[in-house]
């Protein structure tokens, strides 16, 4: 009687998803982030642009290679968190929080994993906190990335979006040039 209910309301229950369903997610957005990686790591070295800019950069005195990279790697994060998030925001019943907390997890974990553990010679830094705050600012820059890309499939303000994008780009741009 019940899905009877719930057929005719024309309303349905939220079922959390399978595990299947978010591991294919997951390894479609590392998919997408590699191949992004590397094509465009292909097409700046094929087309002679690190030198170019290195040698601008170092004759200008502006920091055209560092913006350059920068703004290539901020867009393949975001057409790869874009992804992610669209698909979690889906998945787990349009959560914001949800969707927010998962990529910082899943990078948080690996971040962690990678830089401050190495098996055969231990800690890798004698002093931590150089790059603990490296990594913590990378996780709460992300962190504030990813709530900004989760605001925009809550609100669907494009405007809006593409101006906090900017805007947190210019943050962690700055944020990174300056950390030690």
């Amino acid at each position: 009687m019940e899905q009877l209910d719930e057929h005719l309301s024309g309303a349905t229950k939220y079922s959390p998803p399978s595990f299947i369903q978010i591991g294919s997610t997951f390894f479609i957005y590392l998919l997408i982030l590699t191949v992004s990686l590397i094509s465009h790591y292909a097409a700046f070295e094929s087309f002679g642009l690190f030198d170019f800019l290195y040698q601008h950069q170092r004759d200008s005195e502006i920091p055209s290679y560092d913006i350059t990279v920068f703004l290539a790697l901020y867009f393949i994060f975001v057409i790869s968190n874009y992804y992610l998030q669209g698909r979690l925001y889906n998945l787990l019943g349009q959560s914001v929080l949800q969707t927010t907390l998962i990529p910082m997890l899943f990078w948080g974990t690996i971040i962690g994993i990678a830089f401050l553990y190495d098996p055969y010679q231990g800690i890798p830094f004698p002093n931590l906190f150089v790059p603990f705050l490296r990594i913590s600012t990378a996780l709460i820059l992300y962190g504030l990335f990813s709530f900004i890309i989760a605001l925009y499939f809550k609100h669907q303000n494009k405007t809006k979006y593409y101006a906090a994008l900017f805007a947190h780009w210019l943050l962690c741009f700055f944020v990174f040039s300056f950390l030690p």
